[in-house]
């Protein structure tokens, strides 16, 4: 709970962090999700915070760690009654889903916003998945959190407006960007003596599809003879999803000889190939989720020393671009891109250069001793909020059915109808149009 005592102000707190998903503990793969809430706690802790982790029990696996720093695991049934025997000081959550779980608990929550779960939702097409429920949930774990948090500002214009839906005072709401962020400390990144080696890592998620991208290089590895690919990819662990286009792109790495398909991989063996390779391939297709998206891979490969071929759009771009960590291009145009991956095989001195500058860039914009700010003024301050039931009403779709219904009803009345010049006239005076 929170101390209003003058001498408690600006100290650090106790902190709970509550991860979505898997963390990055030794032996374990990481999602996107995962390594936002272990740099959000990672940060805290470097500002002297008292830190403490909670997963999914079902991302827990024979490797997650044991010892002293092991990670609380927990059940969704169980999370409030974890949370009241940990009785932090201030709650920090990974994401909406969850955060409802704090209700009747005076404790402070920080929310943290990583991606737009509802338009990745949207994209998984579950036919019992019910949006209206979804937007409800959201806008009340809104209304409880007492500090949001989002990773960029296209996010931050995106959910700006859920925070007001859920009663916030537009006056006075905001939501702090905090960039995806690794250690300060970059790990050495080693030139192995072999030919150009290029590496793209991910879950198969329906709303990505870097198809033209790794058709594209895989075409020219083999035409060129010479350069490798390897593909470390998998469908998510805990969540059932559609496979879009992974599931025809695997089969097509499979049989090219300059491809080699990994699966996913524990992330600190991941991050000792990242240290040996020479290139990351990072291109998406566009659309609204990739838009949002401050992709959490990106910053990884930047961080291990691998200049990134990036498409253009992304929040990531102008600074890959600014620092030329990288080479940016559109996401659809193969012409171009085959031009950047030819030169990249016969220019192995550019590459070094933009690994430099790669992990330059990582140090002095993607640093959680850094980019915390905001998070950690909040927690050695925090304040509860005060906002309104609700913005505005978020309904059911049936709802909404019923009422037009009805206004359709109106519409066809005696009385309506005889009104209908008069409110022509008045439209006319408006400059609007009478149905």
């Amino acid at each position: 709970m929170t101390d209003p005592s003058p001498d408690a102000q600006g100290r650090p707190r106790s902190i709970l962090v509550v991860a979505n998903d898997g963390l990055p503990y030794p032996g374990c793969p990481v999602s996107g999700s995962g390594l936002r809430a272990w740099g959000l706690g990672q940060g805290l802790a470097a500002r002297g915070h008292e830190v403490r982790f909670a997963m999914p029990a079902a991302a827990a696996g024979p490797a997650t760690s044991t010892g002293p720093d092991r990670p609380l695991l927990y059940e969704d049934t169980g999370l409030r009654a974890l949370i009241a025997g940990i009785d932090p000081e201030v709650v920090v959550f990974q994401h909406w889903i969850r955060v409802l779980a704090t209700d009747g608990l005076d404790v402070p929550v920080a929310l943290d916003l990583h991606g737009p779960l509802m338009i990745e939702a949207a994209f998984q097409r579950h036919p019992d998945t019910d949006m209206a429920q979804l937007a409800a949930v959201k806008t009340a774990a809104f209304r409880r959190a007492d500090f949001v948090t989002c990773a960029g500002e296209k996010q931050r214009q995106y959910f700006l407006p859920w925070l007001l839906l859920a009663g916030g005072d537009p006056t006075a709401e905001s939501i702090a960007v905090i960039p995806v962020s690794m250690a300060p400390e970059t790990p050495e990144h080693l030139w192995p003596d072999t030919e150009v080696n290029f590496v793209y890592g991910g879950m198969f998620l329906p709303w990505q599809d870097p198809s033209v991208g790794i058709d594209t290089l895989v075409s020219v590895l083999e035409s060129e003879g010479t350069g490798r690919l390897d593909f470390f990819g998998a469908p998510h662990p805990q969540f059932e999803m559609e496979l879009g286009v992974f599931e025809h792109l695997e089969e097509r790495l499979r049989r090219s000889d300059r491809v080699r398909v990994h699966g996913l991989r524990p992330r600190d063996e991941l991050l000792e190939h990242y240290r040996r390779s020479h290139v990351a391939l990072d291109l998406m297709r566009r659309n609204n989720e990739r838009e949002l998206a401050f992709t959490t891979r990106t910053v990884e490969y930047l961080w291990c020393g691998l200049p990134v071929v990036y498409h253009d759009y992304g929040e990531l771009s102008p600074m890959i671009r600014e620092y030329e960590a990288g080479w940016v291009t559109a996401p659809d145009d193969a012409a171009e891109l085959e031009k950047i991956l030819r030169s990249i095989l016969h220019d192995r001195e550019d590459v070094r250069r933009r690994s430099v500058n790669a992990q330059q860039l990582a140090r002095e914009r993607l640093n959680w001793e850094r980019t915390i700010d905001p998070l950690d003024a909040f927690c050695r301050r925090p304040v509860r909020a005060s906002r309104g039931p609700s913005g505005v009403l978020v309904g059911d779709p049936r709802e909404a059915r019923d009422l037009r219904a009805e206004l359709d009803a109106l519409h066809s009345t005696k009385t309506f109808r005889a009104l209908r010049p008069f409110r022509r006239a008045y439209a006319r005076l408006r400059g609007r149009r009478v149905p």
